[in-house]
């Protein structure tokens, strides 16, 4: 599924790589450079990290396995030279994702990512100077509780810390990612699924290759803990019905497919008397000032039918003919259908309107019970009954009645006939 909003470029694919080519390269010189500066001050750094987490009141630190320190030395360095680079990679990121996500998902992406890096950041700080120097005191008392003699591999000690850091932000960044697109709207009971799979997916995918050759026994406990811990925050999210203003009620057309109608209100810059009285229980309705010229409203529509997986958009202004063509292919590759009422017609043959939203209800009549000719006519019956009308004030309105014709009092109702309508 490819969308291209109004904003955008058509550019091809070789253009995208060689944009994603030039930041990655930006970026790997850059990580490479700091990696290298770090690595002048690394033993440093990590003489005191080891100060920090030592639990014995005399040194008790030992590095049994040389190469393994080097190991250390170098991953810290590379750890180092990324936390210096995070700016740079922010940006990149940003830069790079903008054309290709509708407003609020940028929104969204900024927020975590921003977020993420300045949660990433403090709870490595609170870990390394308070969590783990106290979790490391408590398990030094046992062991002198025990009469054993406190000997501590460093490498090991090191590594058990930066995993456990990693593994919070895992979580962390995880649980604030799933609140934020739940409250921009992007997680809801219909995009659930997707959510999931995606989330769930890679979260389940970085614990199992992350987890160290000594701590295999704690992989299926802590997915376990991920999965549940996830559901239980993004459980107010999951069970949401996206809605505009009213939702989007499932019916089934005459070959017994499942749709769901959005009204697209178009006041197409107030020429449409009807704009503002698409109000239809069992429709939602999304409010827009002219969809064929603003970009804007144009995306609006489309976050909507993404969000709640809209089949059918039922414009009430104009007869869809003025819409771009690209947001046409738009609404087509998310697998929707667009219809147009065209109620600014009714104009040319009633000047003034009365009861305009009876006049909503009567097209929706005519477009929604296509091909179900007894359906209709019922129906008809039902919403006249309902607003206290009489069905010799109804005038069949062909979709061919598009220009001045004969002029009937404001008190006249059209019923529009469909192209594939025989009433």
């Amino acid at each position: 599924m490819t969308i291209l909003l109004g904003s955008d470029r058509n550019a091809a694919p070789q253009d995208h790589l060689d944009e994603l080519t030039a930041r990655v390269t930006v970026l790997f010189v850059s990580t490479l450079l700091l990696t290298l500066v770090w690595s002048m001050y690394v033993d440093d750094v990590l003489q005191r990290l080891l100060t920090m987490l030592e639990p014995c009141p005399v040194e008790c630190m030992n590095v049994y396995e040389p190469a393994q320190w080097s190991a250390v030395r170098w991953s810290t360095s590379l750890l180092l030279g990324l936390f210096s680079v995070l700016p740079l990679i922010l940006h990149h990121i940003h830069q790079f994702a903008k054309p290709g996500l509708l407003k609020s998902e940028f929104k969204t992406l900024r927020r975590w990512t921003i977020g993420s890096a300045i949660v990433l950041l403090g709870v490595a700080y609170l870990l390394l100077s308070y969590g783990l120097p106290d979790l490391y005191a408590i398990g030094y008392d046992q062991h002198m509780d025990a009469g054993l003699q406190a000997q501590y591999n460093a490498v090991h000690l090191l590594m058990f810390a930066v995993y456990l850091v990693w593994v919070l932000w895992l979580f962390i960044g995880t649980w604030m990612l799933l609140a934020l697109v739940g409250q921009t709207g992007l997680l809801t009971n219909f995009s659930a699924d997707w959510w999931r799979l995606r989330i769930y997916g890679l979260g389940v995918l970085l614990l199992l290759v992350t987890v160290p050759e000594h701590a295999h026994s704690a992989a299926l406990p802590l997915i376990a803990l991920f999965l549940i811990s996830c559901e239980w925050i993004a459980r107010p999210w999951l069970r949401h019905v996206p809605s505009q203003r009213g939702v989007a009620a499932v019916r089934f057309d005459h070959e017994g497919r499942r749709r769901r109608y959005a009204l697209v209100d178009c006041s197409c810059e107030g020429a449409n008397l009807h704009g503002g009285y698409a109000d239809v229980e069992g429709f939602s309705t999304v409010n827009v000032n002219a969809l064929c010229l603003s970009t804007a409203d144009q995306e609006q529509v489309l976050e909507h039918i993404m969000r709640a997986g809209i089949t059918d958009a039922v414009i009430t202004g104009c007869d869809v003919k003025p819409c771009p063509k690209r947001w046409m292919e738009n609404v087509s590759a998310l697998g929707a259908q667009v219809h147009g009422l065209n109620m600014m017609r009714l104009q040319n043959h009633r000047i003034g309107g009365h009861e305009l939203n009876l006049d909503v209800r009567l097209s929706l009549i005519a477009l929604t019970h296509q091909g179900q000719d007894e359906s209709i006519e019922h129906r008809i019956t039902d919403v006249l009954d309902e607003f206290g009308r009489l069905p010799s004030e109804l005038v069949n309105l062909s979709h061919r009645d598009i220009g001045w014709s004969d002029y009937y009092g404001p008190a006249t109702l059209f019923r529009p006939i469909m192209p594939n309508d025989t009433g």
